[in-house]
């Protein structure tokens, strides 16, 4: 080849080399995006958890401050009705929202209808999606709009499962947990200790209802209606808590085995994969998969059932 031919020549890439080029990339992309998301969903898990861990230090100081830890929701007018999150607005270092609740007026008078209406991000689980943020209702003909959370304080195992397993729970008093309707709970209260009793827990996407991923849009399948579960998952309501009970395995059908990530209704729910994190009353944060034990998780929840287990196990 003379040197004017070679001048012309180009050099690149033949159409085959291309599509080997274009195939390897593919396969690396198609290789490094679990691993890309995995790594996203773990950063989540841990915000979630970090969250958690202010819910429980923040219920720590109130008890310290306070000599117990604060009722699940008074329900009379005197004082007014509120709920636990109201509680600890002031050790959640939001001072500015406490300060704009009104503690003299009931959670959905309008004299509290700018406070409940804010967003915290402590609340909100980044696993979730963004909506809905907020719920709105009405109680005892006065209409409200409060924001939502993704978590919930523990009351009582439900009664449900004291009915279902007697040998384990026979007495209202052994299905006690960490907070009461119209009722504070001591420390000494905690008989199988702070560390071994749960306080906090997932509950994503309230007050839509969930059933293993997928989100019931009639919500007469577990046997409620939308208007009468609205306040749930409002921050600065009175149903912002929960009593486990355990379900079938569609989360439909109670009682039943199943305990995490089977349902948002009355159970601990999240968008974790095969986990949700939960709260103990000494402040630590433990994630726990969805193949838990009923009985084990029903044990943490009781405070004074005999049964210390110890959370890190799971």
């Amino acid at each position: 080849m003379n040197q004017r031919a070679r001048r012309f020549q180009r050099a690149g890439f033949t159409l085959v080399e291309l599509l080997v080029v274009i195939t390897i990339i593919g396969i690396l992309i198609a290789l490094l995006l679990p691993a890309v998301q995995a790594a996203r969903e773990a950063a989540r898990q841990s915000q979630c958890a970090n969250n958690m861990k202010q819910f429980g230090l923040a219920s720590l100081h109130f008890e310290q401050a306070n000599g117990y830890f604060p009722t699940s929701a008074w329900s009379s007018t005197n004082p007014p009705i509120r709920g636990y999150w109201t509680y600890l607005l002031p050790y959640l270092e939001q001072a500015n929202v406490a300060d704009m609740y009104d503690t003299t007026a009931n959670w959905y008078d309008a004299k509290n209808a700018a406070a409940i209406r804010i967003e915290l991000p402590c609340f909100r689980c980044p696993s979730t999606d963004v909506e809905p943020r907020t719920s709105s209702g009405t109680t005892d003909g006065v209409s409200w709009t409060g924001a939502l959370m993704d978590y919930a304080n523990l009351e009582n195992v439900d009664s449900s499962v004291r009915t279902w397993l007697p040998d384990i729970y026979p007495t209202k008093n052994s299905t006690r947990g960490m907070t009461k309707d119209d009722a504070t709970t001591l420390a000494a209260d905690v008989k199988d200790g702070l560390s071994n009793s749960m306080l906090h827990a997932e509950t994503a996407r309230m007050p839509q209802i969930w059933t293993n991923g997928r989100n019931l849009d009639n919500y007469t399948e577990v046997g409620t209606t939308a208007a009468s579960w609205a306040s749930r998952g409002v921050w600065g309501g009175t149903n912002a808590s929960f009593s486990p009970r355990g379900h079938t395995a569609d989360g439909l059908t109670i009682p039943g085995p199943y305990v995490v990530n089977c349902t948002n209704y009355k159970g601990c729910y999240s968008f974790h994969p095969g986990l949700a994190n939960i709260g103990m009353a000494d402040g630590s944060v433990h994630a726990i998969h969805d193949s838990i034990d009923y009985k084990v998780f029903f044990e943490l929840v009781s405070i004074d059932d005999g049964k210390i287990i110890d959370a890190k196990a799971f």
